[in-house]
């Protein structure tokens, strides 16, 4: 079976109340098993993102306009006995560049990580990131599965240091996920939402994946 997820993100910069700039990505991702057992399970997915660049206009009444671009990324984990699992993420692996003039290389990223469950609803996280020209990153994270239908994150990241915290609401396939932020240096809280759908569920007629 697989899911299809739909992803928005924004990142803005504003002085004194005028937009300087905003960075929105779109994207759609696909996921699926390759193998699965009693215990163990092999999954990959992708993402196809859309990149969009704005700037805000300038102090004598330009228009510097906007730029897009398209990155793909690759994924794969896994589980081990239910309880323990790999993962990786390849993300930009097309090497997407952003503008015409100024020509902006879009960061290429690897992440490895692994996840262990000590108990049924617990998952404890932990990876580490690595971009390209860029120190590599730690981060450590828990998720709580109070019912079949809330989960609450908690997750801490080094380079720079940045704590964050949010939920997913799961209804007959349909996840929703919110996740929040702290700002790092002169940078504001972050917001995140991300809704995903298993289409496997609409032909069942039942929530269970």
């Amino acid at each position: 079976r697989g899911g299809i997820g739909f992803g928005l993100r924004r990142f803005g910069t504003d002085y004194l109340g005028q937009d300087l700039s905003a960075e929105n990505t779109f994207s759609v991702a696909d996921g699926f098993s390759l193998y699965k057992d009693m215990s163990s399970t092999v999954a990959f997915g992708y993402a196809l993102n859309l990149f969009n660049l704005r700037y805000g206009t300038s102090i004598s009444g330009l228009e510097p306009g906007s730029a897009n671009s398209f990155g793909v990324d690759l994924s794969a984990r896994v589980t081990l006995h239910n309880r323990t699992a790999f993962g990786f993420l390849a993300q930009n692996i097309n090497n997407p560049t952003i503008g015409d003039v100024d020509v902006t290389d879009l960061p290429r990223r690897l992440v490895g990580g692994v996840s262990y469950s000590p108990y049924p609803g617990v998952i404890t996280n932990f990876d580490m990131e690595s971009v390209l020209g860029e120190r590599a990153r730690m981060h450590g994270g828990v998720d709580f599965g109070l019912n079949d239908y809330l989960n609450l994150r908690f997750g801490i990241m080094t380079e720079p240091n940045v704590w964050s915290g949010g939920f997913g609401l799961n209804w007959k396939g349909v996840r929703l996920d919110y996740g929040f932020s702290t700002g790092a240096g002169p940078l504001q809280e972050s917001h995140q939402v991300g809704l995903s759908v298993t289409p496997a569920t609409f032909s069942s007629g039942d929530g269970e994946e």
